[in-house]
């Protein structure tokens, strides 16, 4: 078993799960679903994780699996939350649902009809946009709001790019990238 490894990933499951019964379970339907496309698919690829570096190798393929639907579905779907959450406008239940069944299809592009486009593309737009509102975000006083969300395009640009950040099979890259 890998320690550090396993830890590392440990510790993102636990904070996934302590992010959404302390702050996403608390918003409106819409909101949270959209925020959940991302932190629970980070989340199930850290719980897969850790049982790859228990020794278990599905736990990796299970672990890929949800890396990528939470860099194609899950931008997708934080880049909507993005804009809302700065525009003050109320994501009813129904919207949420038609923006998640298409950053689905978007998955389902990449993972079944191998689309490779569909997984360099839609993180970057994902990147550039919440990028750009948390600059509006800022121009509206919303400095706390700005504020994460600079943070997150920053993790998720870590995310997306970590093959070019860091070097290839360096054992610490995998727990500093967590």
């Amino acid at each position: 078993m890998q320690i550090t490894h396993f830890v590392s990933d440990l510790i993102l499951v636990l904070v996934s799960i302590y992010v959404f019964f302390k702050y996403l379970i608390k918003l409106e339907l819409g909101e949270t679903i959209l925020w959940e496309a991302f932190v629970l698919s980070v989340g199930a690829a850290a719980f897969f994780g850790c049982i790859h570096y228990m020794g278990y190798e599905f736990g990796n393929m299970m672990s890929m699996f949800f890396q990528d639907i939470a860099s194609i579905t899950g931008a997708f779907c934080l880049m909507f939350v993005a804009i809302a959450k700065v525009e003050n406008y109320r994501i009813p239940p129904i919207v949420s649902y038609i923006i998640l069944t298409i950053g689905f299809l978007l998955f389902a592009m990449f993972d079944i009809f191998r689309i490779q486009i569909v997984a360099q593309i839609i993180p970057q737009i994902a990147l550039i946009m919440v990028l750009v509102m948390a600059i509006v975000a800022f121009f509206k006083g919303k400095i706390k709001l700005g504020t994460w969300l600079v943070l997150g395009v920053l993790f998720l640009f870590a995310a997306t790019m970590k093959a070019k950040l860091f070097p290839p099979n360096a054992d610490y890259v995998i727990d500093l990238f967590h």
